[in-house]
């Protein structure tokens, strides 16, 4: 009788054990699948992340030293004042969409490039209009800002041929 009440002892801790071990097992696939997409956003941005965030930050300066330019150049009433309002437009139009990104996409990336080159279009045709200023564009806060706006444009290229060898490499 002492044994049959052990097996019988025995059988229920194992089926016990059994429930437990089912229910230890569905605990950490459960605690997994939680903490596996946790530790992707605490990883380091992946390269082309970060590549994005570089070439988002020299067009985002470019945008802020071209109104500046442009404020100053308002100033001075020796320009016209429609080409420079457009590019101080563009320039903002720019920012708010870097500004309202949600998810990056290629839809996103596609909006960024047209609204850039347009705001690239007006920036183009501010400074062809200062280049018919002389004594303008040789004042040395005016030329400052042009020399910013000529470094801020190649290093826009250098990151935009970086970005663009990201992406070809992660197809």
């Amino acid at each position: 009788m002492m044994i049959l009440n052990l097996k019988m002892d025995y059988l229920r801790e194992t089926k016990t054990n059994k429930h437990m071990n089912k229910l230890k097992f569905i605990t950490t696939v459960l605690v997994l699948n939680l903490l596996v997409p946790m530790q992707t956003f605490s990883q380091e941005p992946q390269p082309l992340d970060q590549s994005w965030k570089k070439l988002e930050a020299r067009l985002i300066q470019r945008s802020n030293i071209s109104m500046e330019l442009a404020s100053k150049l308002v100033r001075t009433k020796k320009m016209n004042r429609d080409i420079l309002n457009k590019s101080m437009h563009k320039a903002i139009e720019l920012q708010i969409t870097f500004d309202s990104i949600v998810i990056m996409d290629r839809v996103w990336i596609q909006k960024v490039s047209d609204i850039n080159s347009k705001f690239t279009y007006c920036l183009t045709q501010m400074l062809e209009e200062l280049e018919k200023h002389v004594k303008l564009k040789e004042k040395p806060e005016i030329a400052s800002l042009c020399v910013k706006i000529e470094e801020s444009e190649n290093k826009i290229c250098l990151e935009n041929r970086r970005y663009n060898a990201l992406c070809k490499k992660e197809k």
